[in-house]
């Protein structure tokens, strides 16, 4: 029994530690929290690489979106980003926990250009608001190319 009670108190212990640690690296901005939620049973802090693979992957699944851009900082060249790294174009600011969202996407020919913006947006807005109780105020689509 001694024991048991030994190897719980260690998971406690260690729970503490992380809990501690996690602290004191968004007060020191090495994890930039974004926003949070506050409640009677704790609080809940968005980081903001999670708020930006939820815009991103959001968007991805608008029809029209080739991907998202990635402004290449060494020739000012925007290139396509598929798959893996979606919150790359994607920038996010905070205010109030309020959200201010900008992204840069690739567009494929043929399709309305004013008709997906309006579906980034409602889709963004629907997902961000559903998934974290946070207000997107704006959603900024930029537009940085079109494939064919």
């Amino acid at each position: 029994m001694t024991l048991f009670m030994f190897i719980i108190t260690l998971k406690l212990l260690f729970i503490k530690i992380i809990s501690f640690i996690a602290d004191y690296l968004s007060r020191r901005r090495l994890i930039y929290m974004i926003g949070n939620i506050v409640n009677e049973n704790g609080t809940v802090n968005y980081s903001e690489e999670i708020i930006a693979n939820i815009v991103g992957v959001s968007t991805m699944e608008c029809y029209g979106v080739v991907g998202m851009a990635s402004k290449n900082a060494t020739d000012g060249l925007w290139e396509l980003i598929k798959g893996g790294s979606l919150s790359k174009g994607v920038k996010i600011h905070s205010k109030d926990n309020e959200l201010f969202v900008e992204l840069y996407i690739i567009v494929e020919y043929g399709t309305k250009i004013s008709v997906i913006a309006n579906n980034i947006i409602q889709k963004i807005r629907y997902n961000v608001e559903n998934y974290t109780g946070l207000k997107v105020s704006s959603i900024t689509v930029n537009v940085q190319g079109v494939r064919v």
